[in-house]
C-alpha cells in the first residue's frame, strides 16, 4: 500500500482546481473590492473578481456538468451601471462554480466539461469611465467567479447576503489552484473611498 503522504498528494491533485485564466495580475483578498465578501455601497461581493483583458479565454477549474446558463449583469436585470454579460454554472466535485461576466456562451445546460476546457470569453462588464487606477490590479474586464454548495441552480442575490445560504468562498481554491498567480491583491484605501 502507498504511503499516506503519497495518497494525500494524489487526492489533492484530483480535487485541486486549475486556475481559470492564463493571465491575471493576482487574486484579490481581504479588503480589496474584488475579494469575496467585500461590502460595497450597494451590495456584498458574492465572488472573486479575476481581472484580465476583454475577450480573455476562461477555462474550467475542474470536471463537471453545466447546470445553468443565464444573463448575469446588464440593464435587463436592473444593472444599468454594468454591460450585458452572461454566467455559466458548472457542478463538479467542489460544488457549483459560476463563471460570470462572459460573452454569450456557446455551451448548453447538461453538457459535460473537463478540467481545462474552454468555457467562454470574458466580456467587459464595467464602462470605460469606471476604471479605478487606485485599486490594485483593477480593470474593466474580469472573470467574476463564484462557488456554491452542490445542488444550487441560480445566481446569488447581490443585495441581500441573507438570501445566499448556499454561497461559499472560492478564495482558498483559487489560492491553491494549479498555475495560480503568485501575487495577491489588497487595497489600503486610507481615504475610505467607496466602490459601487
Amino acid at each position: 500500500m502507498a504511503d499516506i503522504s503519497e495518497i494525500s498528494w494524489i487526492l489533492n491533485g484530483l480535487v485541486r482546481w486549475k486556475f481559470p485564466l492564463n493571465e491575471c495580475p493576482g487574486i484579490p483578498i481581504n479588503h480589496h473590492p474584488g475579494a469575496f465578501g467585500f461590502h460595497r455601497k450597494k451590495n456584498h461581493h458574492t465572488g472573486v473578481d479575476l481581472y484580465c483583458k476583454n475577450d480573455t479565454k476562461v477555462h474550467a477549474v475542474e470536471d463537471g456538468v453545466i447546470v445553468h446558463i443565464d444573463q448575469f449583469t446588464g440593464a435587463a436585470l436592473g444593472h444599468t451601471w454594468w454591460n450585458d454579460t452572461w454566467g455559466v454554472m458548472i457542478e463538479g466535485s467542489s460544488g457549483v462554480v459560476n463563471y460570470g461576466e462572459l460573452n454569450i456562451p456557446k455551451k448548453q445546460v447538461g453538457e459535460r466539461v473537463k478540467r481545462g476546457d474552454l468555457i467562454g470569453n470574458v466580456k467587459q462588464v464595467l464602462f470605460d469611465d469606471r476604471l479605478r487606477p487606485d485599486i490594485d490590479g483593477h480593470s474593466c474586464s474580469m472573470l467574476h467567479l463564484e462557488l456554491y454548495k452542490h445542488g444550487t441552480r441560480s445566481f446569488a442575490d447581490w443585495h441581500d447576503p441573507q438570501k445566499n445560504p448556499s454561497l461559499l468562498d472560492p478564495t482558498p481554491y483559487l489560492m491553491n489552484s494549479e498555475n495560480c498567480p503568485l501575487r495577491t491583491l489588497t487595497w489600503a484605501n486610507s481615504e475610505s473611498k467607496k466602490v459601487g
